[in-house]
C-alpha cells in the first residue's frame, strides 16, 4: 500500500496496519456492485472448485467460509472475465516468447489460488454485510495480490450465523487492491 499522510501513524501490529489499510481501501473504491451466482456445476475435489474450465485452489481458509465457492458466490470468471487460455498441452508455454508468456499466465484461468481468506470485522458494520480480503496467487508471478469482497444477504440479522448468513449472500463488491511485495 502506498505512503498517504497517514504513513506517520502507529500500529501495534502489521495486522493491525493492514486492517487499517482495508478501511482506507473500502473508503475509497467501494461502489455497491451486483454479481450473479455462477450456474453451472461446480466440482469440488478437497479444495479444488472447478467451474467449467476454470478452477480456484483454496488454501488457509476457515472450512466455514468455503460455501463461498461451493455454492457459486464467488467464481473465477468474476477475476477473469469470460477469458480462456489458448493453449491446448503442457509443452505449449514453454514454447512462447517471454512476453507472451507474462500474457498468458496473467490471463490463466485453469488455476487461480486463494489463500488468508478472513472476514474484516471491524469493517462489517451492519448484519446484512459481510466485508472479506484474501490474497490471489496467479501462476507465474511470484507475488500474490490482496483482493476485497462483499457479501449481502438482506435477511441477515445479528443472530444469523456464518453458514446462514452465506447460504442467503449474493456478491456486491469484488476489487484487487495492491500486490503484496
Amino acid at each position: 500500500m502506498p505512503a498517504s499522510p497517514d504513513s506517520k501513524r502507529e500500529f501495534k501490529n502489521q495486522s493491525e496496519r493492514e486492517d487499517y489499510w482495508a478501511g482506507q481501501f473500502f473508503n475509497k473504491n467501494y461502489s455497491k456492485q451486483s454479481f450473479d451466482k455462477y450456474n453451472g456445476d461446480i466440482q469440488v475435489n478437497g479444495d479444488s472448485f472447478k467451474y467449467s474450465d476454470q478452477v480456484f485452489v483454496i488454501s488457509n481458509i476457515p472450512i466455514d467460509l468455503k460455501s463461498i465457492f461451493s455454492k457459486g458466490i464467488f467464481y473465477p470468471a468474476i477475476i477473469t472475465g469470460q477469458i480462456k487460455s489458448q493453449i491446448n498441452n503442457n509443452e505449449q508455454p514453454d514454447t512462447l516468447i517471454s512476453g507472451n508468456k507474462a500474457i498468458y499466465n496473467l490471463t490463466r484461468t485453469d488455476s487461480l489460488t486463494i489463500s488468508n481468506f478472513e472476514e474484516l470485522t471491524s469493517l462489517s458494520k451492519s448484519p446484512t454485510k459481510k466485508r472479506f480480503r484474501f490474497w490471489l496467487c496467479r501462476k507465474g508471478l511470484v507475488n500474490p495480490t490482496v483482493c476485497f469482497i462483499e457479501l449481502t444477504n438482506q435477511s441477515a440479522t445479528d443472530k444469523t450465523d456464518m453458514k446462514t448468513f452465506i447460504s442467503g449472500a449474493m456478491l456486491t463488491f469484488y476489487k484487487e487492491g495492491w500486490i503484496i511485495v
